[in-house]
């Protein structure tokens, strides 16, 4: 009889307590915290700006006065070439000019014509992608570009070759597409400020224009903020986001309903999920932001739910929880 106890109360053991904990095992689970949800659009655009190529006036070693990012006003002296004989041009030099064609203007004693930014990086398509040529461009465009542009500085320069380009950063724009089914709303109504996160930077932005294409959402943005990298990128991933929430953020896959009431499942002490009521503050794409504590429903009653550091079931569904 004993024997028979000790295996009962073994049995009992084992799907009280092991059986809950081995469950979970297996299930893919969230901590839910406290955090900042933004709402965004993640981009590739292309950056344009008002800027001038210029190309060294004669072959020599060059002496940079001036450093990368550097605004200079007019007058001043970017770089100096002294004397030097003919040098090995660079492919990506090549590829610059190359591009450039006669859009690039000589450099007169290296002295700067007009007030900007000087940089020593180039893609070539200084003129050809500019203000006034935004209203022409296609998404296709996007396939031909690289994304950063080409180091034009080293020790010594051939007459012809692009040497630096002064960058007007008062006004510039950023371009790019939204797949045609996209729902604006009122996230690209014309004079609203979004912000622009490129990860090193993120800077204010105004939307400028908005029309529909055949090959999508053509919007158009404007920027007087400079950064860093503003003038050696063409082509830049970034997320434009147009509000920030915070919250208790949980994945829109862990809301069951039961009702006409939202819930998740909470992993309990002994290893077992709960089904606990909460309230969807903001859904945003595949995330949600949920009321802590305790909150009232349309009785008027206060409901007890989620904490911080609970643990959700992600995809409760997928694993038979209703």
């Amino acid at each position: 009889m004993i024997a028979l106890f000790v295996i009962a109360a073994v049995g009992l053991y084992v799907i009280n307590y092991v059986i809950p904990k081995t469950q979970g095992l297996m299930v893919k689970t969230t901590v839910i915290q406290y955090g900042d949800l933004p709402v965004s659009d993640r981009v590739e655009m292309i950056l344009i700006r008002k800027e001038t190529l210029y190309y060294a006036e004669r072959t020599g070693q060059v002496d940079y006065l001036i450093g990368e990012g550097a605004k200079v006003r007019t007058g001043v002296q970017i770089v100096n070439i002294g004397s030097g004989e003919t040098v090995s041009t660079k492919p990506a030099i090549e590829r610059v000019k190359k591009a450039a064609g006669d859009n690039m203007k000589i450099s007169m004693d290296g002295i700067a014509d007009y007030t900007g930014i000087v940089s020593f990086y180039s893609d070539g398509f200084e003129k050809k992608l500019s203000p006034k040529s935004i209203s022409k461009m296609k998404a296709s465009l996007l396939d031909t570009l690289q994304k950063d542009c080409e180091k034009l500085k080293r020790k010594g320069v051939n007459a012809g070759d692009p040497i630096y380009k002064i960058v007007d950063n008062t006004l510039w724009r950023m371009v790019y597409w939204l797949p045609s089914d996209s729902e604006i709303g009122s996230n690209y109504e014309p004079g609203r400020t979004v912000q622009v996160d490129f990860g090193t930077a993120v800077i204010d932005a105004k939307v400028e224009k908005v029309s529909a294409r055949k090959e999508g959402v053509k919007v158009i943005l404007r920027s007087d903020i400079y950064y860093e990298n503003l003038a050696r990128q063409r082509v830049v991933s970034a997320n434009v986001i147009f509000a920030h929430y915070k919250g208790l953020i949980a994945p829109f896959s862990s809301i069951v309903q039961r009702g006409t009431q939202d819930g998740v499942f909470v992993k309990q002490r002994n290893g077992s999920y709960k089904w606990v009521p909460v309230k969807v503050e903001q859904e945003i794409k595949s995330q949600c932001i949920l009321t802590p504590v305790s909150f009232y429903n349309e009785e008027g009653n206060e409901v007890l739910t989620v904490n911080y550091y609970d643990e959700l079931l992600v995809e409760p569904a997928k694993e038979g929880y209703k």
